[in-house]
């Protein structure tokens, strides 16, 4: 389990206003996040003073990873993981980061977009899966997935009829205690 260091200095970042542009709003968390940062003249790193989570990608704001919630922000959103050119763990410097897409975000991207198109069809005799127009590779880590829901599905539904069979046993109890059956 990560230990989170508390925070030091960091106060929440502002939220923009509805008269607010965007540049205006970017100007202003900009502002924030260099009130929150300490500044290394050498590297040009933007150390964060708040949470520090030293086995889980560094730098903290609000459960999220610091240098990530401050690129969103300032830079915009971005697939795939930020990765940080100065390796500092501590830096939130948006200038630092860059996205990075290899082959298994690849993969996730491309599945993701098919079950969002919906490329994907369960069929139901013998669990086979069809999967039209994907490449080797993302087909069998989507079967996979697949087949987790089903079992996932399978799981809920056992459970629910368990659930179900303990809740009608119980109050067939509860009614012979009432009629004075007792055992």
């Amino acid at each position: 389990m990560t230990r989170i260091t508390d925070p030091k200095t960091t106060r929440s970042c502002p939220k923009q206003d509805d008269n607010q542009t965007d540049e205006e709003y970017k100007a202003q968390v900009l502002e924030w996040v260099k009130e929150n940062v300490d500044v290394d003249e050498e590297s040009n790193c933007w150390d964060w003073k708040g949470a520090f989570a030293p086995h889980s990608g560094g730098a903290r704001y609000n459960n999220y990873a610091a240098h990530s919630f401050v690129f969103r922000i300032l830079k915009g959103e971005y697939e795939g993981n930020l990765l940080r050119r100065c390796r500092n763990k501590n830096c939130v410097n948006p200038d630092h980061a860059y996205p990075a897409v290899g082959r298994r975000t690849k993969k996730k991207l491309e599945i993701e977009r098919i079950v969002r198109d919906g490329g994907v069809v369960l069929k139901e005799e013998g669990r086979r899966e069809i999967v039209a127009g994907v490449k080797d590779g993302v087909r069998e880590e989507l079967q996979v997935i697949v087949k987790g829901e089903v079992k996932r599905m399978e799981r809920e539904i056992v459970e629910g009829v368990v659930a179900e069979l303990i809740r009608i046993r119980f109050d067939e109890m509860v009614a012979k205690a009432i009629r004075g059956g007792g055992r």
